[in-house]
């Protein structure tokens, strides 16, 4: 009989132990993995987050970009209307002149495409900002093997234009936006 009862002891603390290590295996498995699980939806909480606020902030520059041309169009409009007196009023002083001619402007068939030509030349800037071939060929070897931001930084502290830069790299408008963008935010943190 005490042998009897000695298995009984030994099974309940066999089937104890079992138990015990089942139960803590499940206990773990559930709260661990919650644990993981709050830990990977934080991260993608703060990703979100961010995504948001750099969405936010190419909204908010094509809107400033949208009221910028806005403001461009006003002023086109008026260099236009400029341009139509000052056109009108040279045709009237040829006709005022007394001479039989229709105007000074179509007798020497000049067209607007062509006063326009010329006005852009007058107003254009000098190219002496623009980088030659060989120096962008130069730029294009160095920064081969970097990637596209870092391309933009190593750029930008070589004090080039922003508009050189996208002409280097073969960017459009959009996509230089964002990436400056994303070097603005990168930077404050």
């Amino acid at each position: 009989m005490i042998l009897f009862n000695i298995i009984i002891v030994l099974i309940n603390v066999l089937i104890l132990t079992v138990s015990y290590f089942v139960f803590k295996q499940k206990f773990d498995s559930r709260y661990l993995n919650k644990t993981v699980l709050d830990n990977t939806r934080k991260e993608l909480n703060n990703f979100m987050r961010s995504i948001n606020d750099a969405t936010l902030n190419n909204c908010n520059v094509i809107e400033v970009k949208v009221e910028d041309l806005k403001k461009l169009i006003e002023k086109a409009d008026v260099k236009i209307s400029e341009f139509e007196t000052l056109l009108t009023a040279e045709c009237n002083k040829s006709a005022d002149s007394g001479d039989n001619k229709i105007s000074a402007v179509s007798e020497q068939n000049i067209s607007p495409d062509k006063i326009l030509a010329g006005y852009r030349k007058k107003n254009q800037t000098s190219g002496n900002n623009l980088l030659k071939k060989e120096e962008v060929e130069h730029l294009k070897k160095e920064i081969e093997k970097m990637d596209l931001l870092e391309k933009i930084r190593f750029l930008s502290n070589k004090k080039i234009s922003n508009s050189e830069i996208k002409k280097i790299l073969a960017l459009p408008v959009g996509e230089f936006e964002v990436l400056l963008n994303v070097m603005n935010m990168d930077d404050k943190f």
